[in-house]
Formats: structure tokens, C-alpha cells, sequence
């Protein structure tokens, strides 16, 4: 793999989720929540999906590729995720 300018680092190719990132960095984490129950009013238990897979679904959607990189490389923008997604939980 090449070398990439945007993450000063190697190169991801098709794992490359540094625009989603850099977008959730400028949001808060009322925006992200709001983002997130725009985007999980499809989840609804009687049609079958779980509320977790729902959230996979809407990261991918998102542009988050690999949410276990991200918890590794950026721990400050994991936990700002696990704040608004246990908000929209409750």
C-alpha cells in the first residue's frame, strides 16, 4: 500500500473512513444523536432488525468502515460515539 497525505499515514484504500471521521469530529454529541435517530426510525423490533444491527447498518452507511480500527486509533472519537449512541438507547 501507498502512502496517504490526508491521514499522514498508510494508505487503507477501500477501509479508508477519514472523511466520516473528520465529519464526526466537527459534530457534537447532540448532533450525532440526532443523526442517529433520523437514521434508526426504521428500527423497529417487529420487522426483524435488532437495534444493534441497526447501528451497524447506519455506521457503514455512514462511512465508518471498521468501527474496531476506530476504537483503536481514536479512542476520544469512540467514546464521543458510545456517549450518543447510549443516549439514543434510553
Amino acid at each position: 500500500m501507498g502512502w496517504c497525505n490526508m491521514v499522514r499515514g498508510p494508505c487503507k484504500g477501500n477501509k479508508c473512513d477519514f472523511w466520516a471521521r473528520a465529519k464526526l469530529k466537527k459534530m457534537s454529541v447532540d448532533d450525532i444523536v440526532q443523526q442517529l435517530q433520523e437514521g434508526l426510525t426504521e428500527c423497529d423490533p417487529n420487522n426483524g432488525k435488532a437495534f444493534d444491527e441497526a447501528l451497524d447498518e447506519f455506521w457503514a452507511a455512514f462511512g465508518i468502515k471498521d468501527m474496531d480500527a476506530l476504537q483503536e486509533e481514536e479512542i476520544g472519537l469512540f467514546s464521543k460515539i458510545q456517549k450518543a449512541e447510549e443516549q439514543v438507547r434510553t
